[in-house]
Parts: C-alpha cells; structure tokens; sequence
C-alpha cells in the first residue's frame, strides 16, 4: 500500500512537471516600494536615478519639483538584500533650490549626487530667470552624512558616471542667463581620481555636438552621448586615454534618438533608441542595436520594433546581467527580457494590482545585476522586482475596429491562446450606463465566466456605454495575471451615428514593399463618403480626396519615408472625427503591389467575402503545399498542409473560419510572396 502511494506521488508530481515544462511561462514581476514619490526628474537621461554593486547594494533617487526650482524636496534611499529591505539615507525636510540628476554608488560605502543649484535674478519678460550653479553632494559612510558643494556658475552637472570610489567623470553643461547671454556653450568633463576631493577639467571634442550622458568604464575610458549639431544624428564618442585624444563611433540614422546604453566592455555595447514617427503625432517606434566592435558598426536587434501597433512605444532603459541575459523597459508598461545576447526578446508584463501604466507613469529605469534578479523604477510612486517565479502567461486581446463604435449585439472578444492552457476566465463590466459615469467593479463584474475557447460574443449591451474586459489564463497547477490590454470598447449612442473607418490596409505602423499600394478600409454603413488625406515626410506630396469607395490606389511611392493617413467619414453636412494611421516604405522598393496583387496566380478563393469557411482553389505543382492564413498584424492564424498536389490539376481546399473575427485576412502559399485579399463579413 505504501509502495502504490509512493508511486502514485510520484506519478502526480512528473505529470505536474511535465505539464508545466511544456506550458507558456513568464517571469513575475512584484511590488517592491510604494513610496509616495516622483522617480523621473527634468533630465531626461535614463538610469541617473539608480545605481547599485550588486543585488544586494543598490540606492534610488526621487523627489518632487517644481518648475520654479524653488520648491524642490528629494530623498535617496538603499536596498539591500535584493530589496526585501531599504532605508531612508538622504530626505530633503525642507523645500530646497536645487536638483538632483544622476547618481553613482560604486562601492560600499561612497555614493556620489550631481546636479545644480540656482540663484533667482527676477522676472523679465515672460519667464522667471535664473543664474545656475553645478552642485556635488557625496558620502563615504553610506549615507550617514553628506557634504555638499557649489561649483562654477552658469554651469549643470547632468550626469556622473564612476568605476570606482576614486575614479570618475561628470557632465558639465555650459549655460547663461538674463545678464550673461552666449552665442557659443562649452560644455566639459569634470575628472576625479581622487573620489571628488579634487578634480580637474577637459573640454568635450569640439565636433561632439550637443552632449548628453556620459560613462566612466576604467580611469582612462570614457564614453560620450552626442547629437550633430550639422545633421542631427547621434552617436558615441570614446576615449582610451583619458581625452587626450577621442574617436566616434558609427552614427545611427537620421531620426534615431539614443535613450539609454549598456557598456558589457569597451568592444560590446546595447543601446536603447527610438524612432520619431514624425507628423504631429507622439508615435516612437523602439530598437535595440548591438555592436561587437566598439561602435564602428552597428546590428538592429530582431522581435523588438514587429511592424505593427502593439509594438510602439518607447524604450527608457536597457540593462544586462551578462552576454546573454539583458532586459530593456519602456512606456506603457513594456518589459522585454533577452537571453540569447539580444537576438531574441519576449514580453512580460507589470502585475494587474498595480495601477494600469500611462504616459504619466511608466517604467523608466532597469537594474538587473544578477540572472535571477532584477529591479525597475516606475516614474511615479512605485519599484517592482523579479526573482524569475514562473506564471503562465497571461493572453491579449485581439485590437476590435472602430472600438468606440461598436454596435448593441454580436460584438465579437478573442484573445490570444496560451500553451498549457486549459481554460480562461473572462469578466466583462461598465463604467457608463445611460450617461452616468461610474467605476469599474472588477469583484462583481456583469459578465464573469469560464471558457474553453478563446471567443466569446456579447450580446444586448447598452447604447452610449464603455466596457471594459479582462482575461486569464488557467491549467491544473497555475494561472496567469489577469490581462486588460486592447480591452475597452464603447457602443454607438444611436443607430445612425457616424464615426471613422479604420485603415486596415496597410497596417498602422506597417512596412510596404513597392512603390505602389491600395489602402483599404473598413465600411461605415452610415457614412455617405470618405474623406481621406496623406502626405509623407520626405517630401510635400498631398492626396486628398472624396470617395465613395473604400480604396485608393497610390503609385511613385518614395523609399524609407513615413506616409501619414487621415481617414474622415461623411454624410450630408455632418463629418466625424478623423482616425489617424501610418506606414513606412522600404529603402528598396519593388514595382509592384505584391501583397494585394490581384494577379491570376495559383490561388482562387471564394467565396470572398466570406463567414464560416473558405476554398482554396489552388494549382497543383508535383509536390505538397503549406496554405497560410494570417492577419493584417501578420500574425499566422491557420496553415493548412495538403498531401502531394499533382502537377496539372486543380484542387479545392476547405479552411474553416467559425471563430475569427470579421475583418480583413491574406492567404498565400508558403514560400510565396504574393498574397490574396479575403474578408470575413460580420
């Protein structure tokens, strides 16, 4: 009885093991420090308010500001014991007229603070002015007392950088004022060997331009962020010597701005960039770029920036724990984790507890000292740390078009399925109902359900009403966080209301081939005609025009330019809102359409538009064929493989499509780069 017990354990413990070993995990990340206190500051370098030994010797910098520079109040705090514990070392009790902004603690007891204070000149035209001073505050017995200076006027430290207790470099940024304006601002290097009790100053490379952060690697290796002032492009500038002499590293592209850089050594560098969409839009798309050479060239990291909506924002911070282990954060929430030497990156995710991430509160800051801890600095309030405890991954909602104006029955949620997943649980709830405006309640929610499927249709909701929907993943043994991503819609507010179509082809933030494309979108059953206008960056170029259709056909595409579409519905007098979207061109571009190419090639689909399934007539060629079905976010959503297609024939091939969502698809042969256009009708 003893021994079937035993193995009846046994049994049930590799079955769990199993189970998860072939699940879709991630990482979870937790609260830290809720401390009521801002983490960004004026500067907008990345990491100047973190640094740290190891995991368990670390300090932070916060405090509140105000433009004024009158009322300022700041704190430092370390953690220890990979921030189970932490402890005041520095709080301001009193406003103060000066700021911190940047931090180094290399070693036990010695932590460095740079900033600058100010003396108040008056108010003179529109402003308030100001006469700056660099400002140093350092400790050499962890935070049991500082010593503070003022040094130079008309100058800022902006960032401090230290590769021991004794030996670093500070930024300083030339400035003037009312009574002292410059045509010309020399910014310089502050030198330290001797821990800041005496220090000496170099000018900057007179080509750097303007400079942003710097990095102290060794006594004599230091590192500079520079922007041209010619071109506006950035790169890096390094020195082995101590600045007597200097060298620049391959500058990136137009357009690219460097957020953040991790130096492994002086040959292997990550930088965290982003690049300006442009228009008037605030659209960045991220990239990770590596170098193995220090800088004299440089590789764009994959799976970062996808080529579609979800993958824009920016990037802040990037750090590694080793050659293969790094992790880089940004807005919205974003965390990505390589541990490949950044040729792949996966997601993960902030914890649904902590409140949903904004442009007013996001991750600006990564420490990640060791593999199985990391640590990152929200903007506002709140620290999260990561022991690697494993979690099932929590699925996403698929985008819903025209999610402000979805109708009263039929509206169609899915999400994306996890590995390992038995089961999801959906809520669903309002925060609106005949105009009175609520809160959610996530505990008692009007939809609460378990399901197998990754669909679910809502009928009878409410006219002028948002919802809002949350899911989870579930299996035997764990489930994931709970996950609102893409998760609000709001219904029409009457039957004949009049709203945007959205752009379906090509995909916002999408790439184009040839220098020929049709845009498409979606039909608005009470619009009488389409407004639509785009224009590029690269050059003046204008369509506008008024169509009935919901195509348009442009040609003389420019290479590597941003193209701008306004979409505007219209009936009678009345015209909606505009929606707004975008796609880029390739540096190279073909002469033809290929992805929406109507061209008789061996695919014949019908019917089309389609609901609850599709044939695929297709041309045998001697040899099996893989037919894909994807979305316009190029995600893969059904490949059908066939059995030997002889050479000659035709064959009629049945996909089923009961659960998608209406909207447009692609079908092309594997190995194909043409495409066919299908559309599920609603």
């Amino acid at each position: 009885m003893k021994n079937l017990y035993f193995f009846l354990c046994l049994f049930i413990c590799i079955f769990s093991i199993h189970y998860n070993l072939f699940s879709q995990l991630t990482n979870r990340w937790e609260i830290a420090d809720t401390t009521d206190i801002s983490y960004s500051s004026f500067y907008s370098q990345s990491g100047g308010n973190l640094s740290g030994i190891d995991e368990n010797d670390f300090v932070v910098m916060g405090g509140t500001h105000d433009f004024n520079w009158q009322n300022n109040r700041y704190l430092i705090k370390r953690f220890t014991e990979k921030a189970s514990k932490n402890e005041i070392i520095y709080y301001d009790t009193t406003n103060v007229n000066f700021r911190f902004l940047s931090i180094s603690h290399p070693s036990k007891n010695f932590i460095v603070v740079v900033g600058d204070s100010n003396e108040y000149l008056g108010h003179y035209g529109k402003y308030e002015n100001y006469k700056t001073f660099g400002m140093i505050m350092r400790t050499t017995d962890r935070g049991g007392t500082w010593e503070k200076r003022i040094i130079d006027s008309n100058n800022s430290f902006m960032s401090v950088s230290m590769c021991d207790s004794l030996n670093g470099i500070i930024l300083q940024s030339d400035k003037d004022n009312y009574y002292n304006p410059k045509e010309v601002f020399n910014d310089s290097l502050l030198i330290t060997n001797y821990g800041w009790i005496t220090a000496y100053k170099i000018p900057v490379p007179s080509d750097a331009g303007r400079v942003v952060n710097c990095w102290c690697l060794s006594p004599q290796k230091f590192y500079l962020q520079c922007r041209s002032l010619s071109d506006g492009t950035e790169f890096i500038y390094n020195t082995t010597d101590g600045g007597t002499t200097w060298n620049q590293s391959a500058h990136f592209d137009k357009g690219i701005n460097i957020y953040d850089i991790k130096f492994l050594n002086d040959k292997k560098i990550f930088v965290a960039v982003n690049r300006w969409v442009g228009d008037f839009r605030s659209a960045y798309e991220p990239g990770i770029y590596k170098s193995v050479d220090g800088g004299e060239t440089w590789l764009e990291c994959k799976n970062i920036f996808r080529e579609r909506e979800e993958d824009v924002f920016r990037l802040y911070s990037i750090d590694f724990f080793d050659d293969l282990n790094g992790i880089a954060v940004g807005a919205e929430g974003k965390i990505l984790r390589t541990n490949d030497g950044g040729d792949t990156w996966t997601k993960e995710y902030l914890p649904f507890e902590l409140p949903k991430p904004s442009i007013y509160n996001t991750i600006i800051t990564v420490f990640y000292p060791k593999n199985d801890f990391a640590f990152i600095l929200m903007s506002n309030d709140f620290a999260l740390n990561c022991y690697n405890y494993k979690i099932l991954s929590k699925p996403t909602f698929y985008s819903i078009y025209n999610p402000g104006y979805l109708p009263l029955n039929d509206v169609k949620l899915s999400w994306t399925s996890i590995k390992g997943a038995g089961r999801y649980r959906l809520k669903v709830d309002t925060i609106r109902v005949g105009g009175n405006t609520g809160q959610y309640d996530f505990e008692h929610p009007l939809i609460d359900t378990i399901l197998t499927d990754t669909t679910f249709i809502i009928k009878n909701l409410e006219y002028n009403t948002i919802y809002h929907s949350w899911v989870k993943a579930i299996n035997d043994s764990m489930e994931s966080d709970w996950s609102d991503e893409n998760s609000g819609f709001s219904t029409i507010s009457f039957e004949d209301d009049l709203y945007s179509p959205n752009l379906i082809y090509p995909a916002y933030a999408s790439r184009v081939e040839n220098n020929k494309v049709t845009l498409r979108w979606n039909n608005v059953p009470t619009a009488e005609r389409y407004l639509i206008l785009i224009n590029n960056d690269e050059n003046s170029d204008v369509t506008s025009e008024l169509l009935t259709d919901t195509t348009i056909t442009i040609t003389d595409l420019v290479p590597s330019a941003f193209y701008y579409v306004i979409l505007k519905s219209q009936r009678g007098i009345n015209t909606s809102y505009e929606r707004w979207s975008y796609f880029r061109t390739r540096a190279v571009l073909g002469v033809e359409d290929e992805l929406i190419s109507e061209e008789n090639d061996r695919l014949n689909i019908y019917p089309n538009p389609f609901s609850n399934k599709i044939t695929i007539a297709v041309e045998g060629n001697n040899k099996t064929e893989a037919i894909i079905l994807f979305d316009i976010f190029g995600r893969t959503i059904q490949t059908l493989k066939t059995k030997f297609l002889e050479s000659g024939k035709t064959f009629d091939l049945e996909l089923a499509t009961e659960g998608l969502p209406s909207g447009v698809y692609f079908v092309r042969l594997q190995g194909s780069h043409i495409a066919k256009v299908v559309i599920k009708a609603e």
